[in-house]
């Protein structure tokens, strides 16, 4: 495999394989751009918002290819047509799934700087570190790629059940600082397998998102002479946003209440493990679309952290989960499919809500863990297909203009004025309206 080259999973009717693409041979086979064709490389790239939603990825070449730039550098150009014909010679056919595994060290050391740039400017007294959930992407390269990518940052990963542990625990053998978060419902063997992996000395903090989780802890803690971390996550009051509202707020099926998170500190405080609880945990939502929910939901975190540490347990770390979306669209808006903020603003916001409360409470810094899978692997595979026809609502085009769209001498008929008015003024975010 190449390492300026991206690699590639090809995914086939007979499985998957890989294959590795030279970005100078597609560079050089780029195909002449025809000036007779009418459509122009602009158009399409006007058309399709390439530029907006590609952050740097994605382009147009001047013979109107896709092309992949795995470092969002140009001058480094992957022609996806030339990679479909050289596939085709070797008989793999589309559809396919191509990856471009430089993609995601770029995406790791994006959010990685965003995060540092952050830290310096609010002059953050500890430091970040993300942690990859598996359930984003189960491949076995892809999980491998992305905490390979991630060591020189400090990077971990997240599982939400056993056999992820167990996945898990094979690839940590010999990096045991590494931080594992495990979240997820739990049950008796789940809880003992991260007992386990504590005894064998691996940074692995459950995160107790069901109350009696938090007895399976204990027990097998005393079973096994362990002195566990413990995370607890708490069930917000700040709703989420978008598609996936309802895994946020107070009626989210997972995390305890408030008054369940003092019964479980009044539990550790009765056995002497109040040094024990280390990881305070939210899950503000997916692909959070509007940035004043994020700055919401950290903040309330955050106070949640900065009072149970005043009352004396050890906590360490602030996880605030998820939701870090990405812009699909690439409107930049308060839209399911957009989002209107930036990696850069994202990272300033929980910097800085976290930096405040703590230093309004004069309370040390925890480390800022955060979950955000979607913005890490989003962009490094691209599905190919052929297509096989079109179709349309409507084979009339309508400008909207009443003189050239009608050329009858007789009065329109009040709807049909009306839907040419509709026509002029209602764009997609007002179809509602």
């Amino acid at each position: 495999m190449l390492s300026c080259a991206a690699s590639e999973l090809i995914e086939t009717d007979s499985g998957l394989s890989h294959v590795a693409v030279d970005p100078k041979s597609a560079l050089n086979g780029a195909r002449k751009f025809n000036p007779a064709q009418p459509w122009r490389v602009e158009d399409s790239l006007e058309l399709y918002h390439v530029n907006a939603w590609g952050k740097g990825y994605f382009g147009i070449n001047a013979a109107g290819h896709v092309v992949v730039r795995p470092d969002a550098q140009p001058g480094r150009d992957i022609d996806l047509y030339d990679v479909v014909e050289g596939l085709e010679a070797r008989d793999l056919t589309t559809p396919v799934v191509v990856r471009f595994s430089d993609i995601l060290a770029h995406r790791l050391k994006h959010l990685h700087d965003a995060f540092a740039q952050a830290i310096a400017e609010n002059d953050y007294r500890n430091r970040y570190a993300a942690v990859f959930p598996i359930k984003v992407n189960q491949q076995r390269l892809v999980v491998e790629e992305v905490y390979r990518y991630g060591k020189e940052f400090g990077f971990g990963l997240e599982v939400g059940s056993k056999p992820e542990l167990l996945a898990v625990m094979a690839m940590t053998e010999n990096a045991p600082e590494r931080l594992i978060i495990c979240n997820g419902f739990k049950d008796d063997s789940y809880i003992e397998a991260v007992t386990l992996a504590t005894k064998l000395g691996r940074t692995i903090i459950p995160v107790v998102e069901n109350f009696d989780e938090l007895g399976l802890i204990l027990k097998h803690a005393d079973r096994y002479q362990v002195r566990p971390r413990i995370g607890v996550r708490v069930k917000l009051f700040t709703e989420g946003s978008g598609r996936w509202r309802e895994s946020a707020g107070e009626k989210s099926k997972f995390g305890l209440f408030i008054t369940e998170i003092l019964e479980l500190f009044s539990m550790l405080k009765a056995r002497g493990m109040l040094d024990c609880l280390q990881l305070v945990h939210c899950h503000p939502g997916s692909q959070l679309q509007d940035i004043r929910r994020v700055k919401d939901a950290i903040n309330e975190l955050a106070h949640v952290y900065a009072e149970l540490k005043l009352m004396g347990a050890g906590l360490q770390y602030i996880d605030v989960g998820g939701g870090l979306g990405v812009d699909y669209d690439g409107s930049g808006t308060n839209y399911s499919s957009s989002m209107n903020y930036t990696l850069n603003e994202y990272a300033s916001d929980v910097v800085y809500r976290v930096a405040s409360v703590c230093n309004a409470r004069d309370i040390p810094h925890p480390m800022i863990v955060s979950e955000s899978g979607r913005a890490v692997a989003a962009y490094h595979s691209v599905l190919i297909f052929d297509a096989l026809g079109s179709s349309a609502l409507d084979k009339f085009r309508v400008t909207g203009d009443r003189a050239e769209d009608y050329g009858g001498e007789e009065e329109l008929p009040q709807p049909v004025q009306d839907l040419f008015e509709a026509y002029r003024s209602v764009s997609e975010r007002r179809l509602v309206e």
